[in-house]
Parts: structure tokens; sequence; C-alpha cells
């Protein structure tokens, strides 16, 4: 979730130019900020998941009915879902190009250090999904990332070709299964079997859903791993259907990071000035139409109404999510505004340490071994918890990068890297 290192080993075993991670000067403030921002809008999407189970996105079940709650709810939803996961995903792919130029320049070998790289995050994602929070991102991230090698020198066509053909899948994927059930539908006998199997696994979920916060609030550690295991299992049997999403944004962050759209911003801000009120438009009308489209959406069962959301958050996600890097960026040539977001560049140049932090905090908030609030906290509660931690995160993000080097997981991340310690306090 840091994008900015390289290094190199040779085949031998002897180390020729070793590189060291990225130095202070080296840095592109822009980008560190924007990681930042990613963090806050995660925590905004994360934050009820961490006290509600994942059974409730596949089912009628309603925990949350209060008008203020479900204000809340369509506030996340219109505002961050979807958005700031695929911000990530840009970012990603902009610090693979930044890596990958800091290699050939200095002749290095990309594909050991990536692949290494990746391995590492592949590992601290599957201990936190199965040790900490079910909800983790990050070994889909690793696992991608070892499909961007592949593509790592096409040209700027291909990748854009590549960026449309995944960014259509799921939407092909959806549209299919609408379109048999509305076939089957039309037919008495395959009509009733379609109502009966939707809702059995509407009632299985429900149950589950019940089970969870039956356990959570009041288990051990212990006793909360298997329920644990299996919402991790439920996320990954999503993967299929937005894995070619995030791909797809890997894309984008790989083919605009090769030309250093935002390495070096000065020659594109005529671009980004232009393209910044479409963006606002397009997503402000994508995701209207998405949360219109949310209570008349059967969570379990393909429909006309479903595809429709479906299209129009394809468009809408993704063109608010660069609407905020545009204005952003925008925001950060003004000297003001630079200093005034500066502090979440901190928080951003430990994003790794900072998103696990939030599963650490929440999860012993909610579960039976800490406080057991798990069913407990309501989505308009959310937000303000949302607010108070990430006000506390920047602070203390800022606090820590003026005595050490790296955030603590960055840290152990980078020297499993470079296969050897990174120095870690700073001198002086």
């Amino acid at each position: 979730m840091d994008g900015t290192d390289a290094s190199r080993v040779e085949s031998n075993g002897a180390s020729a130019e070793l590189l060291a991670p990225v130095g202070e000067g080296e840095r592109v403030e822009l980008l560190d900020v924007l990681r930042g921002v990613a963090i806050f809008g995660i925590l905004l999407v994360n934050l009820q998941m961490f006290f509600s189970p994942i059974y409730l996105w596949f089912s009628t079940a309603d925990w949350w009915t209060a008008p203020v709650d479900k204000a809340a709810q369509r506030l996340v939803f219109f505002v961050a879902q979807g958005k700031f996961y695929a911000l990530f995903s840009f970012l990603f792919g902009v610090g693979m190009a930044i890596q990958l130029q800091r290699a050939t320049r200095r002749g290095d070998r990309f594909v050991p250090f990536f692949a290494r790289r990746m391995g590492w995050l592949l590992l601290i994602g599957l201990a936190h999904a199965f040790l900490l929070w079910f909800g983790d991102i990050l070994a889909i991230y690793a696992t991608l990332g070892f499909a961007l090698i592949l593509f790592r020198n096409r040209r700027p066509t291909t990748l854009a070709v590549w960026t449309i053909i995944l960014l259509l899948i799921p939407l092909v994927l959806v549209g299919a299964g609408t379109a048999i059930v509305e076939v089957a539908s039309m037919f008495p006998e395959p009509a009733a079997e379609i109502e009966r199997a939707t809702s059995e696994s509407n009632a299985r979920n429900v149950e589950a859903a019940e089970q969870a916060r039956e356990i959570y609030p009041k288990g051990s550690y212990v006793e909360i791993l298997p329920l644990r295991a299996r919402q991790v299992g439920a996320i990954y049997t999503m993967y299929p259907v937005f894995a070619s999403g995030i791909l797809a944004i890997f894309l984008v962050g790989l083919n605009l990071g090769r030309r250093r759209f935002l390495q070096e911003v000065e020659p594109n801000l005529r671009l980004i000035r232009r393209l910044i009120w479409w963006l606002l438009g397009v997503g402000v009308a994508g995701n209207a139409v998405g949360v219109v489209l949310l209570d008349r959406v059967h969570p379990g069962l393909p429909s006309v109404e479903g595809f429709v959301q479906q299209v129009a958050l394809a468009v809408g996600a993704p063109a608010l999510t660069f609407f905020y890097v545009a204005a952003i960026t925008l925001l950060v040539q003004k000297p003001a505004w630079r200093q005034r977001l500066a502090p979440l560049g901190a928080v951003g140049r430990m994003a790794l340490s900072n998103y696990l932090l939030h599963s650490l905090v929440f999860t012993t908030l909610a579960n039976g071994y800490g406080l057991g609030l798990y069913g407990r906290i309501r989505p308009s509660v959310g937000l303000l918890m949302t607010l108070a931690m990430f006000a506390a995160q920047i602070p203390l993000s800022v606090w820590w990068l003026r005595r050490f080097r790296f955030g603590p997981v960055e840290w152990l991340w980078r020297s499993l890297t470079y296969l050897r310690p990174q120095p870690m306090r700073r001198a002086g």
C-alpha cells in the first residue's frame, strides 16, 4: 500500500548496489496525500462492517431502520463505497510504475523484487483476514499484483484496451445472470424454483447474520476464529466478481504512472481543470441512480433494476474517484492548501499501518474479548467514530514520522522485501 521502492539482488546471492527505500527527497507529496484521503474513505466504508456481518449484504435483513441511520448509510454509499478502494487501486498501479521506472534507471531486476514484495503482502493480508478481520483487501491486492507484472511493459493502448475489457466483465456476468432469471421467470416452474432458491438463500444469510450477532460480542478470541474464517470464505467467493474491476484500475494507475501524470503534474493541470467538472457530473449522476435503486434491488436475486444499478455505479463510482484525485491535485498546487493537506500525507506514508490499526482498534471494540459492541453501533454513530478515529490518526502519524522513517508495518514489509532490516529511527 506504499508504492515507492525498488531493489536488486544478484542471482549469485551477492548484493550489487542493493537499493534502499525511496529517500525523503524522492517522495511525491501528492501521492502521499491521496493515500491519506483513501485511508479515511476506506474507514468510512469499513466502519459498519466491523460491527455487523457480511451476510447482511446478501439478505433482506435490516438491522438499522431509523431515518438518521438510513441517511448515514446512503451518504456513505454515495460518497465512499467503491470509490476509495478504487483510489487505492489506482495508487497501487501508480506505485508499481514508479518502482519500475526506478529499477529501470538503475539497471535493477524488477520482477524478483516486486514478486517478493507481493508475496509478503499476501501473507500479511491472509494473517489480517483470518486472525483479525474478515474484510481484508490486502490479499487480493497482492494476488492481482502478481497479475499486474504481466502488464508492466505493455503499450499504453494495450493497457487501455485491457482496462475496458476488465471493467466490462462484471457487467457481462451480471447482465447474463439477469437475462437468465428474467427469461426463466416467464415460465411457472422455473419461476417457482427461483423464488424457492432465493428464499432459502435469504433465510440462510439471515440465520448466519444472527449467529454472528450472537457469537462476536460474547465469544472469546478462539471461539470467534471459526466464524471469522467462514466470513473470509464468503468474501473470497466474491473475488471473481470484483477482482477484474480492481485490476482494471491498477492498469489505469500503471498507465498514468508510466506517463508521470501525477509525478510531474504541471503540464497536465489544464487537462485536469477541463475534466474535473465532467467527472463530478458523471459521478453524481451515476451514484444518484445507485442510491435511488438501493431499496428496489433484492441482494440475492438478479434483476433489471440491479443491472441498471451496476451499470450506473460502474460509470459513476470511478468518475467520482477521479474527481477526488483531480480536486486534491488542484488543491495541492496552492501553497496554503498544500500546507493544510500535508498532515494527510503523513497518514498516507503509513497507509498500511493505519489500515491495520483500524482493524485492531475496532475489532477490539466490537468483539467479546474487548468491549463486545458488535451489532450495537448504528451507521450514524459509525460516522462519528470514523471522524474521531481519523482525527486521532492524523497527529499520531505526524508524531510517529518525526521520530521514525517508516510506519511499523511498513518497516516490517520493507525489511522482509529487501531481505535485511531497514534503519528505523531518524538520525539525530
